[in-house]
């Protein structure tokens, strides 16, 4: 190549004409400038094209044509098979299911927000998904959704997505939230374990597959439609005909978790399914499982126990939302009646126990529940997880996506600056928990989303707690442990965080609010005009 050879540099929509000389300088000198100024004008680019923004899970993008679900393609699966699909009002987590097993490309979704189980269990199934992108005509449009963003444009955009990285190696566990059966595999790549398997996945999983079975004079499908899915799940656990059909899946599920797994931890949780999605206060969690005869806890229990006795694994059982100690030993007592029993001992069918502390009654009465399970079973319970999404909402007295209906943006903005999962209230549970698990010898895991965020999860290692995340946030959160590990500075960790919680009252107030939050943490401080690097004393979970 000589100094007047001319090249043709295409670059998205430009085109760079240069001679040698050139091209030598953009490579060495001025490549990086152009880089930038090329990706502002490919952002711009794809502003202009931007139809609508929702809150989207994972980091995917993909374009195609959209069509609007039916009804009608529960009958014939082709028509949603690599195609984009936009569902109007919410949509049923066993439709989300049908759409993830019959290869939709992507699953657009009128309503939700960021906590959206549908979204969750789409992402958990590997499918580009967006929630809450409001009403819009978009059937026979094509378009590039992009769920890293969770933006809409309209046509065909090349979106590139950074390669995934190798997870560090950190003392740190890092567990992972996953339901969805296809997802086991890439979870087990970077995962030190399962904190919460949702059963409740599975489930509504196998519903997709026998709609057209007979149930109750009908179909499973007209079940649905004339009740809601959780109905009829609770309904086939006591049906005689349908319930293998919900033990052998979820067997098959545990199955392939101990096979991706190994003799890592595995951690089961029983059904916490709503009977509508925007219903948390309903009956769900483990109080309906107990009301409904528990059912539903044994078909779990059985299964683990088929797993067990074909190939001894590191199994826990989790129970959700759970709001009295009666709770506790009720399900307790199903499970142990199937053959299972504690792991206090070398025993094949022994099995890991805790529950989930999702809301102010759990948290209050936790140390209570310790001392009385401990005396009562002769061993503490192995761990507790702490439900954030749900502690936070209970709590606050706020859903966790309510903001999502609102038509105004400042209003929805508003609403959410409220769902705070770093307000005191809700991190002062969390801190006095693992305070009183750490005196049992209780491990602590934080199992909802919030354990993904970085100044979240920094102060959750500083209380010496194991967080367990969906599976696209394993990476980053090993190496947010692996910095933690490598500044060892939890000390640091808390009072930037008391810190930033006494920047929210006026400064006249500040000083007191300051003395009162070392004190509730355990930290001493020695300086009259309240001024930060003096003399502390911190307690640490660990």
């Amino acid at each position: 190549m000589t100094s007047d050879t001319w090249l043709i540099i295409y670059w998205g929509n430009i085109l760079i004409h240069a001679n040698h000389v050139t091209y030598q300088s953009l490579m060495h000198e001025k490549l990086l400038n152009l880089t930038q100024k090329l990706k502002c004008f490919e952002t711009g680019e794809k502003m202009k094209n931007k139809i609508t923004q929702g809150f989207g899970g994972g980091n995917k993008a993909v374009s195609g044509e959209v069509i609007e679900w039916s009804d009608e393609f529960l009958d014939d699966h082709t028509v949603v098979t690599h195609n984009i699909v936009y569902n109007r009002g919410h949509i049923p987590l066993y439709r989300a299911a049908f759409l993830a097993d019959h290869g939709v490309k992507a699953v657009l979704m009128e309503k939700g927000g960021k906590n959206y189980h549908p979204l969750i269990l789409l992402t958990d199934a590997h499918v580009c998904a967006v929630a809450g992108i409001g009403s819009v005509n978009l059937c026979g449009k094509t378009v590039t959704v992009d769920s890293g963003e969770g933006i809409i444009y309209e046509g065909e955009i090349l979106i590139t997505k950074e390669k995934e990285t190798e997870p560090l190696e950190t003392t740190i566990n890092v567990y992972t939230n996953v339901g969805y059966p296809t997802a086991i595999e890439k979870a087990a790549k970077t995962a030190d374990g399962i904190g919460i398997l949702r059963t409740e996945f599975t489930a509504v999983r196998t519903l997709s597959r026998i709609l057209t079975k007979k149930f109750q004079n009908t179909t499973v499908k007209e079940a649905i439609h004339q009740s809601n899915e959780a109905d009829v799940i609770y309904a086939i656990a006591k049906n005689e005909d349908l319930k293998e059909y919900l033990k052998n899946d979820l067997k098959q599920t545990i199955k392939n978790a101990v096979a991706y797994f190994g003799q890592k931890e595995i951690i089961v949780r029983t059904f916490d399914i709503p009977r509508r999605i925007n219903e948390p206060m309903g009956n769900r969690g483990i109080r309906r499982c107990i009301a409904e005869g528990g059912g539903t806890i044994q078909l779990i229990a059985e299964a683990v126990k088929e797993v067990l006795r074909e190939n001894p694994a590191n199994i826990g059982v989790i129970l959700p939302l759970v709001s009295h100690y009666s709770q506790i030993t009720h399900a307790l007592d199903i499970i142990m009646d199937t053959g299972l029993s504690l792991r206090k001992d070398k025993n094949a069918l022994a099995i890991n126990y805790g529950w989930e502390i999702e809301q102010p009654a759990a948290s209050q009465n936790n140390e209570l529940w310790l001392t009385a399970f401990t005396k009562e079973y002769g061993c503490p319970p192995h761990f507790i997880a702490i439900g954030t999404n749900d502690l936070t909402q209970f709590t606050m007295a706020l859903g966790r996506d309510v903001y999502a209906a609102e038509k105004s943006e400042k209003v929805r903005k508003y609403l959410r600056t409220l769902y705070n999962e770093s307000d005191f209230s809700v991190v002062r549970q969390i801190y006095e928990v693992s305070k009183q698990c750490s005196q049992f010898g209780t491990r602590v895991f934080l199992v909802g989303q919030a354990a993904a965020d970085p100044h979240y999860a920094q102060l959750m290692f500083s209380f010496g707690i194991t967080p367990s995340v969906a599976v696209d946030s394993v990476n980053s959160v090993k190496a947010l442990a692996h910095e933690f590990e490598k500044e060892k500075t939890p000390e640091k960790i808390v009072k930037d965080y008391i810190k930033a919680t006494c920047d929210k009252y006026p400064p006249k107030v500040r000083p007191y609010v300051r003395s009162t939050l070392l004190g509730l943490f355990g930290m001493e401080y020695y300086d009259d005009s309240f001024s930060w690097g003096k003399r502390y004393y911190f307690w640490s979970a660990k």
